[in-house]
């Protein structure tokens, strides 16, 4: 049995003619089939996307939980700072899931700064407060 058969039957699937065989991740994923498969080779640590140290995993990631996605198709981070008068907004999920990877310590504005070093296209949005008019008591 080919190695691609065996992956596809490992994840309860049957056909084997799904291009994504042919693509980077397919390898990748087959590649990582076959290491579940023998004791021989090692996953390598950041293969497994389920654990808490993972650079790309974005699973139990305090910043998602700051991530609102716009109408407009951007993403805007709210409440990353409350001592910001603005709030991030971008238009690429890449971007969303680099600025969820940066240190949780860092401010809106230290995450602004540093995308503007990377050249990582970025906008802002300010802050609005609603304030409610007070008539004046005549007496």
């Amino acid at each position: 049995m080919t190695e691609k058969k065996k992956m596809l039957r490992a994840l309860g699937l049957t056909s084997s003619d799904d291009p994504i065989f042919s693509t980077a991740a397919g390898s990748k994923a087959l590649e990582f089939v076959k290491k579940l498969e023998t004791s021989n080779d090692k996953i390598e640590f950041d293969e497994w996307d389920i654990l808490s140290r993972n650079r790309i995993a974005l699973e139990g990631n305090p910043c998602v939980r700051h991530i609102k996605h716009l109408k407009n198709g951007m993403f805007i981070f709210r409440n990353l700072c409350h001592s910001a008068s603005w709030q991030l907004m971008v238009e690429e999920p890449s971007t969303v899931a680099y600025i969820c990877h940066l240190d949780a310590r860092l401010t809106t504005y230290e995450i602004a700064h540093h995308l503007l070093q990377k050249g990582i296209q970025f906008r802002t949005m300010q802050n609005t407060i609603v304030q409610t008019s007070v008539k004046p008591r005549i007496c």
